[in-house]
């Protein structure tokens, strides 16, 4: 029978093999990223005073056609909306490294309501602020609050094990 012993000659061998194992065990464990997407899903009845408004806002997706899915999802399952809202939710558009954000009076049969798309947190808050303004009318404009943003950095994160 042979036997292999590693003396001196062999220490730089098991170093070599010790860290292509730990860099292999850290590769495993080690977050992967990769070009992500969000989106914006408006539901808008007619008469929103009426029927309400929904929405679904993600962000940091894997893909366009994943982030519209769970985007269309949440407006349609969106818990303060009715089913007259939730029905009618339909993609506006997807984002890749820009932000959306809705804007609404907080008010229960009111009109204001406004969304928009913007290359930062501020430009997108204050056009959806801007469209609430312009439906809400000229007594319910000063109600209008920005009710949710979110901006896509344009990377997908995973983690496992």
């Amino acid at each position: 029978m042979r036997q292999m012993r590693f003396g001196r000659a062999g220490a730089p061998m098991m170093i070599a093999a010790t860290v292509v194992a730990v860099a292999c065990a850290a590769a495993a464990v080690w977050p992967v990223t990769a070009s992500a997407d969000g989106a914006l899903a408006i539901g808008r009845p007619d008469d929103v005073s009426n029927h309400g408004f929904a929405f679904g806002i993600v962000s940091n997706v894997a893909n366009a056609n994943q982030a519209s899915d769970q985007a269309l999802d949440l407006c349609r399952t969106a818990k303060g909306a009715s089913g007259d809202a939730r029905k009618v939710c339909q993609v506006v558009q997807t984002i890749h490294q820009q932000c959306a954000a809705v804007a609404m009076d907080p008010q229960k049969g009111t009109p204001g309501v406004g969304w928009a798309i913007g290359g930062d947190k501020k430009t997108a808050e204050s056009q959806a602020l801007a469209q609430c303004y312009d439906t809400a009318g000229s007594d319910r404009r000063s109600f209008c609050v920005v009710s949710a943003s979110m901006c896509d950095t344009g990377m997908y994160r995973e983690t496992g094990n």
